[in-house]
């Protein structure tokens, strides 16, 4: 299947499903991040799965959810600022 043709019917289905936007680097993140958050080793991953060069791009620039929980988990250990 040509891969313009996949995406065509991605959207299609994103449209019935409600999505208002997802690209297909989305779905790409998604899939980078779902297999690392099972267990997958990251480099593994970045290099085999995703075909970078660099492990460390998987990490800048895929695993942000990774991050962003990270950061709101930190935020709760922080006592409440004081008005």
């Amino acid at each position: 299947m040509h891969p313009q043709t996949v995406g065509l019917r991605l959207r299609a289905v994103l449209r019935r499903a409600g999505v208002v936007h997802c690209s297909p680097h989305d779905w790409r993140r998604t899939f980078a991040t779902r297999l690392v958050e099972a267990g997958a080793a990251s480099d593994m991953v970045s290099k085999e799965l995703m075909g970078h060069a660099n492990p460390a791009t998987l990490h800048q620039h895929y695993l942000r959810r990774n991050r962003e929980q990270a950061l709101d988990a930190a935020t709760q250990l922080l006592p409440p600022l004081p008005k």
